[in-house]
């Protein structure tokens, strides 16, 4: 089992290679890819963030405290203007916000195709299975004993190894 030392140089490792290669999401772009699934017509809240989903493949969905500020804000901007639909309140894209989507539709094209190139093939499959034993670790870690917690280490180590040696070649 590694150490605390070994896992922090391993996440120093990690976070300069997701850096360099620009991430997926960064600060801001929810703004964008609010504005971008709002151009089809009013939705509310958790219609946009299932929405963004949408534009991932599922493979990212932004939190209801990643949709919701950004909402706001642009509400506040006047990119958005609220309005009650059934009883819900929906927001609809404004002039300023189409104006402002425009000034930046580089870094929106950007953030489409990183949605549509992970959204299908190969990378899909590998960031689900990623993402199906993460969920399976959380559910299984109460119950785990230490006998199988480090056996379960040393299997993801050496997977981890492998993979990073495919990454390399």
């Amino acid at each position: 089992m590694t150490n605390n030392n070994a896992i922090y140089r391993d996440r120093d490792l990690f976070v300069p290679l997701r850096a360099r290669s620009g991430g997926w999401v960064r600060r801001g772009d929810a703004r964008l890819l609010v504005l971008e699934v709002l151009k089809d017509g009013p939705m509310h809240g958790y219609e946009v963030g299932k929405a963004i989903a949408h534009l991932f493949g599922g493979v990212y969905e932004p939190s209801p405290g990643v949709v919701y500020p950004n909402l706001q804000w642009l509400e506040d901007e006047g990119m958005l203007k609220p309005a009650q639909q059934r009883g819900k309140k929906v927001y609809k894209i404004t002039e300023r916000g189409k104006k402002f989507a425009g000034e930046r539709r580089g870094e929106l094209t950007r953030l489409l195709e990183i949605g549509r190139d992970t959204s299908r093939g190969s990378k899909l499959a590998l960031m689900r299975e990623g993402k199906q034993l993460s969920r399976m670790l959380e559910f299984a870690f109460p119950e785990l004993t230490e006998a199988k917690a480090k056996r379960v280490a040393n299997i993801l180590q050496d997977t981890r190894e492998r993979v990073e040696e495919v990454m390399q070649q």
